[in-house]
């Protein structure tokens, strides 16, 4: 599953800043720069949790939080504020939100915060595994194979991802193709060939075959899947 979050800032540079790293850290991101965009819109736009700037124009982060909380009552909000000593912070965090983190912000602290408050109170499944001497971090899309650190594409982490939730067992090219589509396009039975093709170059060798292919069925993971905490 991929982390959905909303955020709201009015700030031209930090949202397109905060947007790009979010993505890169491998979440779904939506931004809005004020909270009457985002609020003509809420009714479809539920996310794991809201990024939300205190002093924002018109309706204010702690309005927005309400409103939010009002629609959707387990919500999780982090607040962005500018001030080390923010008056509004003991307001804002009445509203249920989380969390607060403070501008200029270290961006690998915003998104361990993030991460930590989804894990909890999702209870997501773990996303860190270790086959062999393979290390798979889902949530960036990363292999690290001995030395070697290699990136997976978004399509290669999706139908690794869907393989590495049944271990063992046969995952349908149907399932798989749905599981490497993105909203805007589906992707076709030679291309989910190629992605196999290339995870197979990253798991599989003389000794190992670990990806393996049932003709007219599908793909299974057969490898011992070992989680990391």
């Amino acid at each position: 599953m991929r982390i959905k979050i909303i955020l709201v800032e009015d700030d031209d540079n930090i949202r397109e800043l905060l947007e790009m790293n979010l993505k890169q850290a491998g979440f779904s991101v939506q931004s809005y720069f004020s909270a009457e965009k985002l609020l003509s819109t809420l009714v479809q736009k539920e996310a794991h949790a809201y990024l939300l700037d205190i002093h924002l124009p018109g309706i204010n982060g702690i309005e927005l939080a309400k409103k939010i909380h009002e629609k959707y009552p387990k919500a999780a909000i982090l607040f962005l504020t500018a001030m080390q000593k923010d008056t509004y912070l003991p307001q804002a965090l009445q509203t249920g939100a989380i969390d607060y983190i403070e501008k200029p912000f270290d961006i690998d602290l915003l998104i361990a915060k993030l991460k930590n408050l989804i894990q909890v109170l999702y209870a997501l499944p773990t996303t860190s595994f270790q086959i062999g001497n393979i290390k798979i971090y889902l949530d960036t899309g990363m292999l690290v194979k001995g030395k070697e650190k290699i990136k997976l594409s978004m399509r290669e982490k999706n139908i690794l991802q869907a393989l590495l939730k049944n271990p063992g067992q046969i995952v349908s090219r149907k399932d798989l193709m749905i599981s490497a589509a993105s909203e805007q396009e589906k992707i076709s039975s030679r291309y989910l060939d190629n992605i196999i093709a290339n995870l197979r170059q990253y798991f599989n060798d003389k000794e190992n075959k670990l990806i393996v292919t049932y003709p007219k069925e599908g793909y299974a993971f057969e490898g011992k899947i070992k989680e990391i905490k």
